[in-house]
């Protein structure tokens, strides 16, 4: 019988995504979880593979094979500060456990009640955690503020604890959330992220791809793609851009991906700064490679552990550095030959000097990338950890 990989999630119900029953196929594969289903399957068609999810909007169940992979949706209840529980997804996968030999479970998120609730029921199963940048209880107990939020990581303290005890290896976005896990996680700790598909994500000539989204081919550009608010320091880099833009008047600051009304908006516009709405997924890879330097200043609170940030891998993928407290989190083979860490806005601007002055130069940035960053080498990654638990749990049944 050929292996099988359940991976589960929960569907965003707020309307911030198109993740509805109206949305056609994105009801089943929006999200991380759906995204590296059908990846993995792509890469190994010997395993068998499903995607589950948990969606408070529905009250029956919803199913649908897209690429070879199997989508389950089923109904939750959405409860306050815990997030989406699923009965029906808990109880069907009991049967699952008991009618499928060679079962991996890889959970999205280690923050929310559906984890805790099916990590306590894998005790004799492989169980994998991906993580997406969340804290987990221990952190923020110690560094959050408000008694709310620390009487609810106070409460799921020992739900994190126990669910952890099972988890057998923990894919985490950022090298520091280790020292947040629970004592009872005795796994394995990899740091591993995203891949990024290689046909979307590729370098254009510069010059031609500034003429394609209109902007001056005579001008060099620095790029950050997100909202005008604090998560990723979009202040940090306004005032380090303030220090150095009077010294170089062939260059200008981009950010895109913006909303309205976001309270960084005037700040950005009385900087000079050019300011894009929502870019297409297709149509990113464009202003990638029109960029000279790519920027993710740093990540603020409970977002601390955002890790290398795919964003910053698709920059890379197009041929163009990166600058910010993301660059930590690349590998150390590559770290100073794809850009330049800063933690501190005076390294932030000390770094735009030396890239905007060009003494500071990067080169086959793509080249570096790729091994570690594109999702023929995530899948081959996550399958050796896979077929490894396998046979470890195979030759505990044999003792």
């Amino acid at each position: 019988m050929s292996p099988k990989v359940i991976y589960v999630d929960r569907n965003d119900s707020t309307g911030r995504y198109l993740n509805s029953p109206k949305n056609g196929d994105a009801f089943y594969t929006f999200g991380w979880a759906g995204i590296m289903a059908r990846e993995f399957k792509k890469e190994n068609p010997d395993y068998l593979v499903e995607c589950w999810k948990a969606d408070s909007r529905i009250s029956s169940v919803f199913t649908k094979e897209i690429s070879d992979v199997l989508f389950r949706v089923y109904p939750g209840a959405h409860t306050p500060y815990l997030g989406i529980l699923s009965t029906s997804l808990k109880k069907n996968l009991k049967i699952e456990l008991k009618t499928s030999k060679d079962l991996i479970v890889n959970i999205s998120s280690c923050n929310h009640m559906l984890f805790y609730r099916i990590a306590l029921i894998l005790k004799n199963h492989p169980l994998i955690i991906q993580h997406h940048g969340e804290t987990t209880t221990e952190f923020d107990f110690k560094y959050r503020t408000g008694i709310l939020r620390k009487l609810k990581a106070l409460f799921l303290h020992s739900l994190e604890r126990k669910a952890f005890c099972n988890v057998d290896v923990f894919f985490g976005l950022d090298i520091r959330i280790k020292d947040s896990l629970p004592s009872s996680f005795t796994g394995k700790f990899i740091q591993q992220t995203l891949g990024v598909d290689e046909k979307m994500f590729f370098p254009l000539d510069k010059e031609k791809s500034k003429k394609e989204i209109g902007l001056d081919p005579m001008m060099n550009y620095c790029l950050f793609v997100g909202r005008l608010d604090y998560t990723k320091r979009a202040d940090m880099l306004i005032e380090a851009w303030n220090r150095v833009k009077d010294k170089f008047p062939k260059w200008r600051m981009i950010i895109a991906g913006n909303i309205p009304n976001m309270p960084l908006e005037d700040f950005a516009r009385k900087s000079g700064i050019l300011i894009y709405g929502k870019i297409l997924q297709t149509e990113l890879y464009k202003y990638l490679s029109a960029a000279n330097v790519y920027i993710l200043a740093n990540y603020k609170g409970i977002h601390t552990f955002g890790g290398v940030g795919l964003l910053s891998i698709q920059s890379l993928f197009c041929e163009t550095p990166v600058i910010g407290a993301t660059v930590r989190n690349f590998p150390t083979d590559i770290q100073n030959d794809v850009g330049i860490y800063t933690e501190t806005i005076d390294q932030l601007t000390q770094a735009l000097e030396s890239v905007l002055s060009q003494n500071k130069t990067f080169f086959s940035l793509r080249e570096k990338a790729i091994p570690f960053y594109s999702w023929s080498a995530i899948s081959r990654k996550t399958r050796q950890e896979y077929d490894n638990l396998l046979l470890k749990y195979k030759k505990n049944e044999l003792h």
